[in-house]
Formats: C-alpha cells, sequence, structure tokens
C-alpha cells in the first residue's frame, strides 16, 4: 500500500470540479497531504500544527470526538502501533469557508492488518493557512 495522494498534488493532475485547481484548493489539498506525511512521520507536533486549536476529532480507534490536546496527547502513546496511513479517492469541496475532503483512508496497522474508512477532513482557512477543523469516520472494514 503506497499513500499516493501526496503523488497526486501536482499542478498538472488535480483538478476540482472539472476545471483548473485555484490555489487555495492545492493549499488544502497540501495540507492535507502534510497531515498524512505527518501521521506516517510519525511526528507529533506536525500533526499538532495542522489541527486547529478548536478542532473536534473523531477517529476509529478513539470511540468518541476529542479536541485537538486530546487527541495529540491520545496519538503521542497510540501511533506506535501504526504501519501507515494513505487518503485516497479524495474530493474536496469548499463552501462557505470551509473545506470538506471526502476520501478512503487506509490503516495498516504493525501487525499486519488493515482497515479502511470513508472519512471527512473539514479545513478552515486561518491567518493564511488552512487548518483541520474536524475529521469524521464511517465504521471501518477491515482488509484481508
Amino acid at each position: 500500500m503506497v499513500n499516493s495522494f501526496k503523488r497526486k498534488l501536482s499542478k498538472s493532475f488535480l483538478s476540482f470540479s472539472e476545471k483548473i485547481a485555484t490555489d487555495d484548493e492545492h493549499a488544502i489539498a497540501k495540507a492535507i497531504g502534510d497531515f498524512i506525511d505527518a501521521f506516517n512521520e510519525r511526528d507529533i507536533e506536525k500533526i499538532r500544527s495542522a489541527i486547529s486549536d478548536d478542532a473536534k476529532i473523531e477517529g476509529v480507534a478513539i470511540g468518541r470526538t476529542m479536541s485537538r490536546n486530546e487527541y495529540v496527547a491520545y496519538l503521542s502513546h497510540g501511533l506506535l502501533w501504526v504501519d501507515l496511513f494513505a487518503f485516497d479517492d479524495v474530493l474536496i469541496r469548499i463552501e462557505n469557508g470551509v473545506a470538506a475532503a471526502h476520501g478512503s483512508l487506509t490503516t495498516r496497522l504493525t501487525s499486519g492488518k488493515s482497515w479502511q474508512v470513508e472519512a471527512i477532513i473539514k479545513l478552515r482557512k486561518k491567518d493564511e493557512k488552512w487548518l483541520i477543523v474536524e475529521t469524521k469516520v464511517q465504521v471501518p472494514r477491515y482488509l484481508p
């Protein structure tokens, strides 16, 4: 499994609603790609900096919605069992200043098991930077 989302960020590949992507749309895609990379690098500070301080984070393993600080504290102990995150088949829409990225989030554990969920990552621009303000996930589907 390869995180192909980051590979698809080039201006020639990326398009939104059958049109050329705007600078904001590229910035949103980059913010999501950087967030996924931070997970794969197990870089807690990069993860923290990608998330707004008032965010509501829902994850597969956490079982409830958490604040940014709760989520980062949880990850500081929980990332050890994660081998790889990938976010694919992503559709990004911007409405009323909020970007919503819908896609398939795949997690491979160090045990070799994997799961996939449909996820929504919402972002809002704050001080010229797109930050994650909310995540939602569906029930995971375990992969063979």
